[in-house]
C-alpha cells in the first residue's frame, strides 16, 4: 500500500510587480466654433411719472405788530431872505453875438443821423442854397459843443423859414449875400429855399415861441458881426461851422463889404444911416 501523502510545503513569496508601461500622448484640441451675432437691443420701456400732488394750503399769516410811535420832527427856523439880485435884461433885449456862438454849438452837433437837430439841418440847407451847397444827415459832430437853451431851436427854425421865403426882407438878403461873399466871393443865388414854413394845421412847434426880437433886425446885426471877419472870433467861428457842414473852403478872414453901419435897399445898393 501507498503510504500517506506527505504535508504540502510552504508557498513561496509573490514576486515584485512589473513597472507600468509608458502613457501615450494627448491628441490635439479641436478649433473653437464661430461665435454667433449679438441679438438686437430691446426697446426702452416707457417711464411714467405720476402727477404732482396738489399743493397744500398756505398757513395763516400772523397779525402785524403795532406801529411804533412817530418820531418828533423838528424843523429849523427859516433863514433870512437873501439880498435881491440885480434886475435882469428887458425881455426884448438879446445879444446877437451870444446867439451866433450858441448857433455854432448847435451846428457842430452834426447831421440829424448822428445826433444833430433837424431844425439846424434845415437852416443850413436854406442858407446853403445860395451857394449851391447842401448839408448831409451823416456829417459827424465837431468841437466846440456846449449846452444851449431849449428856445434856441425854435428860433433857428424861424430863421430858417425867414431865409427861404419870398419876398425876402432886405436884411436877410444881405445876410445871404454875406454867406456867399465869404465862401464864393460872388453874389447869392436867390432861389426859393427847400424848407418853407408850413401853411396848414397843425401849428408848427417853432411858432409856439416868439423870437426875442424881429428876425430882420436879428439878421442885420448878425451880418454886421460876420463882416468883421476874423476880427470877431465868435462870428468867424460861426462861419467856420457853417462852411464845415456845407463842405465849403475856409471862409475869408478879411472884413467884408457889409459892415456896420451900412444898410442896403432891396437892390443891395449901398446907403448909410
Amino acid at each position: 500500500q501507498t503510504g500517506p501523502h506527505g504535508a504540502t510545503g510552504i508557498t513561496g513569496q509573490t514576486g515584485p510587480q512589473g513597472s507600468t508601461g509608458i502613457t501615450g500622448q494627448t491628441g490635439p484640441q479641436g478649433a473653437t466654433g464661430v461665435t454667433g451675432q449679438t441679438g438686437p437691443k430691446g426697446a426702452t420701456g416707457v417711464s411714467v411719472t405720476g402727477q404732482t400732488g396738489p399743493q397744500g394750503s398756505t398757513g395763516i399769516t400772523g397779525q402785524t405788530g403795532p406801529k411804533g410811535a412817530t418820531g418828533v420832527s423838528v424843523t429849523g427856523q427859516t433863514g433870512p431872505a437873501g439880498a435881491t439880485g440885480p434886475a435882469g435884461p428887458n425881455k426884448w433885449m438879446a445879444n446877437v453875438q451870444d446867439l451866433l456862438e450858441q448857433m455854432t454849438w448847435a451846428i457842430n452837433e452834426g447831421g440829424p443821423a448822428v445826433g444833430g437837430k433837424q431844425e439846424v439841418f434845415e437852416f443850413l440847407a436854406n442858407i446853403g442854397r445860395v451857394i449851391f451847397a447842401n448839408p448831409t444827415y451823416t456829417t459827424p459832430p465837431r468841437d466846440p459843443r456846449k449846452p444851449y437853451p431849449p428856445d434856441l431851436l425854435p428860433l433857428i427854425q424861424q430863421m430858417s423859414w425867414a431865409s427861404a421865403e419870398k419876398p425876402i426882407p432886405t436884411s436877410i438878403e444881405v445876410f445871404l449875400a454875406t454867406i456867399s461873399w465869404y465862401f464864393r466871393g460872388t453874389g447869392p443865388v436867390m432861389n426859393t429855399g427847400p424848407y418853407l414854413r408850413p401853411t396848414s394845421p397843425p401849428l408848427p412847434p417853432a411858432l409856439k415861441s416868439l423870437p426875442l426880437i424881429d428876425l430882420p433886425d436879428l439878421y442885420q446885426i448878425a451880418y454886421w458881426l460876420i463882416n468883421e471877419g476874423r476880427g470877431n472870433p465868435v462870428a468867424y467861428a460861426f462861419m467856420q461851422a457853417v462852411g464845415h457842414y456845407l463842405f465849403q473852403p475856409t471862409p475869408r478872414t478879411v472884413p467884408g463889404p457889409y459892415r456896420y453901419p451900412t444898410k442896403f435897399d432891396s437892390d443891395l445898393s449901398n446907403k448909410t444911416d
